[in-house]
């Protein structure tokens, strides 16, 4: 085990340091003090960063990890990426970069605690249920954003200065992608101890890849040991692919189901997704009936507070002494003035709460945490050395806050970690209520217990979303029993939760009416019910089936388009329940209506124009009285011969023909489109419409007349 390195003195040993300073990186703004470790592909150094006076853990790629431009930038680019992750759980980026020689690294924090190796929880399934759960709610959040950690372990879990466990090495240091990586040294994209059976063939991996390491991280905390050990990587990555799930011991059986699950061989076959796994684990300590030993520093916090809240009442009637100053020494050495007793150390805030606490000197062991001293990281998992060891809040909250105060930060800490329903005794509920007693009504509870009911509101959208309709129902009445309790249901913090909640019915109506899923929507209606949400079910179902009409009209429209003659003009359908059409760019020519005549020997209509009567000589569309070629329009036809055509002609070509009605001419001159024909045209309904779709006078549509022919519609949609 590594202890931190201290800065050196002045004149001691100061060639052996110079010595040592000519082989670190150069970064500007860093002072690097300790070369921490190596590995086969990259360096971990201490360092201070000069700008902020703080201690900094660097990672450096060795000048052989990365040999191409390509694999830099790419390095570059995934790093760049998962710094962007922001949760309580997964440890930060703070900076990635190029040293001055070109070398690719990036820069953490230095991080106390040491990892999750160094502790054995093998008797303490309460905090090994804490862990995963930490575990879990990482991963959700990184799966949500495309990004699978590909090296889940035990050394990539660190814990911060108020000890809680924090997941590393979102494969910045694996992005190499090729056949060898299970023996190529630095190049493995995860470790073969941990490593799910596709992702050991080389094949494409998914967040389910994570979710099975978990699962051996799993058995590995509950039994001190991981499922399957080889002599060497190919014979582990074979025991991964074929053989079962070992089994644990009597006293653990009640989590075999949950490995056997989590390390499934095929990813189709384990859990979903992290939620889905989260909630395996829910079960597993729903069931334990009390079985899992509560952690001791949860109990003695609440005993802590019923003693700090005894000796709070009685305040006024104690005989405090006066307060003498005294002198507390600072980390550098340094006597500042204080008002507390000199065996008080001096409060410090705590990181993710801001909570006072306070410093213990790094010498003091940590109670309850056997085999948990700080230790020293390698490079390959990112377990940085020891600075001086903070006090948790659980242990140093009732020593330097009111009872009020612990309380608020303890909920505010349940809420940050999703700790709303679960555990038991020690949930965002169960402290709200307790807040809301030490101080009913005020600023802080209000918002405390709105806060509560929003990211319970968020959970149960959630179990909306996954179809847990039992969930739901119970998260409803701890919702309802929670606000009846403070805040009341009408105030503006409990009608937060209504619209999370109309929302989340929106979107599984939406994906269920998508999916025509009727007994689906029929389970959704009475859940809706059941929650008071029954006038939103109503709206979000015909919101839902609007939706699936415009969409069904839009890819009609799309699949109409694309396959429309450029001799026609496409019209836009004037309802979504109407089929999409398309009209003729031109009037039906003499030759195409010949074709039609020729193929049914349907007699010629007798025709009617200028001078035809006064000759006393028949006229008919093949002879109209002037001459005309094959290409124009025909005419002398009447509205029963055009409708005929239009009928013949959908058998041939297997399609829907109609003649144009006064809608399809106007939805062309809409679009832009000029249609002006040479003649008055007959309409569907049996009227005329003039040449350039001006109004016409009525004709007898069972005569044919020279200055009159017609076009067709092709209607694009056969099934309407």
């Amino acid at each position: 085990m590594q202890r931190p390195a201290s800065p050196p003195e002045p004149g001691h040993h100061a060639g052996q340091n110079a010595v040592a300073a000519v082989s670190f990186p150069r970064i500007p703004g860093y002072r690097f003090q300790k070369r921490l470790g190596e590995g086969g592909m990259a360096a971990v150094y201490l360092a201070t960063q000069e700008s902020l006076d703080r201690p900094v853990a660097i990672k450096v790629m060795e000048r052989e990890g990365l040999q191409d431009e390509v694999s830099k930038q790419r390095f570059e680019n995934e790093a760049r990426t998962i710094a962007k992750l922001t949760h309580p759980c997964i440890v930060n980026i703070y900076e990635v970069g190029r040293t001055a020689d070109g070398r690719m690294y990036y820069i953490m924090p230095f991080l106390a605690n040491g990892d999750l190796s160094q502790r054995d929880l093998r008797h303490q399934e309460e905090r090994i249920i804490r862990v995963l759960r930490a575990l879990l709610s990482a991963l959700d959040y990184a799966h949500a954003r495309g990004i699978v950690h590909r090296d889940v372990k035990l050394a990539n879990v660190l814990y911060d200065v108020a000890d809680r466990p924090l997941l590393t090495d979102f494969g910045i240091a694996l992005t190499k992608r090729d056949t060898s990586r299970i023996t190529s040294a630095g190049l493995a994209v995860g470790s073969s101890g941990y490593m799910a059976p596709e992702q050991a063939r080389g094949g494409d991996v998914d967040g389910r890849a994570d979710l099975y390491s978990l699962g051996v991280l799993a058995y590995e905390l509950l039994t001190g040991r991981l499922p399957f050990r080889a002599p060497d990587a190919l014979a582990l990555a074979l025991m991964h692919a074929q053989n079962p799930v070992p089994r644990l011991p009597p006293e653990k059986r009640h989590w075999q189901a949950f490995i056997d699950k989590a390390m499934a061989k095929a990813p189709e076959q384990r859990y979903r997704d992290a939620q889905q796994m989260m909630d395996a684990l829910n079960r597993i300590e729903s069931g334990s009936g009390g079985s899992i030993t509560r952690h001791p520093g949860t109990i003695a916090l609440f005993g802590c507070l019923l003693v700090a809240f005894g000796l709070y009442s009685a305040r006024d009637r104690l005989p405090w002494p006066s307060p003498d100053p005294v002198s507390v020494r600072s980390d550098a050495g340094a006597t500042t003035p204080a008002t507390a007793p000199a065996s008080t150390p001096a409060p410090v805030r705590h990181p993710a709460t801001g909570l006072a606490h306070v410093t213990i000197s790094p010498t003091t062991p940590r109670a309850g945490d056997a085999g948990s001293a700080p230790v020293t990281q390698s490079p390959a998992t990112n377990v940085l050395a020891p600075a001086v060891a903070t006090a948790s809040p659980a242990t140093a909250t009732a020593a330097s806050l009111s009872p009020e105060a612990a309380v608020f930060g303890e909920a505010r800490d349940a809420i940050a970690h999703g700790n709303i329903t679960t555990p038991a005794d020690d949930n965002a509920i169960v402290l709200t209520q307790m807040a809301w007693k030490l101080s009913p009504s005020s600023a802080d509870a209000r918002s405390l217990a709105s806060d509560t009911l929003k990211a319970l509101a968020d959970q149960q959208a959630q179990a909306i979303a996954q179809h847990h309709d039992a969930r739901v129902l119970d998260f409803q009445q701890k919702a309802l029993q929670l606000a009846d309790a403070t805040i009341g249901r009408d105030a503006p913090g409990a009608r937060t939760v209504h619209a999370t909640l109309t929302s989340a019915i929106d979107k599984r109506v939406l994906a269920e009416s998508t999916a025509n899923d009727n007994a689906a929507l029929k389970r959704t209606e009475t859940l809706a019910r059941q929650i008071d949400l029954a006038d939103a079910y109503g709206r979000s179902l015909a919101a839902a089936k609007q939706k699936a009409s415009a969409d069904a009209a839009a890819a009609a429209a799309a699949a109409a388009a694309a396959t429309v003659d450029p001799a026609f003009v496409l019209l836009p359908p004037p309802s979504p329940r109407t089929a999409p059409s398309a009209i003729a760019r031109g009037e039906v020519t003499r030759h195409e209506y010949a074709q039609f005549v020729n193929a049914t020997r349907r007699p010629a209509t007798t025709c009617k124009g200028t001078g035809a009567e006064a000759a006393g000589v028949r006229r008919t569309w093949s002879d109209p009285g002037f001459p005309v070629t094959s290409e124009q329009p025909v005419v002398c036809v009447s509205w029963s011969d055009a409708s005929a055509y239009t009928a013949w002609l959908g058998t041939q070509k297997g399609q829907h023909y109609r003649l144009a009605s006064a809608a399809d001419w106007q939805a062309a001159s809409a679009k832009g489109q000029n249609l002006a024909g040479a003649h008055a045209e007959w309409l569907q309904n049996r009227a005329l419409v003039g040449r350039g779709g001006g109004e016409a006078a009525a004709r007898d549509a069972a005569q044919g007349f020279d200055d009159v022919g017609f076009r067709v519609v092709r209607v694009l949609d056969t099934h309407r």
